[in-house]
């Protein structure tokens, strides 16, 4: 049971959807989506001012569209709802987050995408780390 629990935090870690972990707006503190990271690497992928709009728009479509989604999370916690009802939140915010992923590489040159994914691939690797892993 601890360990389903676990899974299930690890899972809401990693695809809570959101483009950033502090918009710039001052917003709520919120875990990164693949987009997110992709726009916080946007001097190193040397992104275009065109790219980055593109992209800016993704990660606000993503976060509009898990938007119901969090809230949904939130109330069953709260309400002690069941971890069938969480899992199938956060199974549809990592599909969100997928789609929005794969939207954003489109955007990418070619040269670009192989340092996004990596990108991508280590930060949600570092997310899956339990505290005691991580560098």
């Amino acid at each position: 049971m601890l360990r389903r629990i676990s899974l299930i935090i690890v899972a809401a870690a990693a695809f809570a959807g959101s483009a950033t972990i502090a918009s710039a707006q001052g917003g709520p503190m919120r875990m990164r989506s693949g987009v997110g990271i992709i726009l916080e690497a946007k001097d190193s992928l040397q992104l275009s001012a065109e790219q980055v709009t593109k992209l800016d728009s993704l990660a606000k479509a993503l976060d509009a569209k898990n938007a119901p989604l969090r809230e949904k999370a939130r109330a069953a916690r709260e309400s002690g709802g069941g971890m069938e009802a969480s899992r199938q939140v956060f199974t549809a915010m990592r599909q969100n987050d997928e789609e929005a992923y794969t939207a954003a590489l489109a955007v990418l040159t070619d040269a670009q995408k192989p340092k996004a994914q990596e990108l991508v691939t280590k930060a949600r690797e570092s997310m899956r780390r339990p505290p005691s892993q991580l560098p």
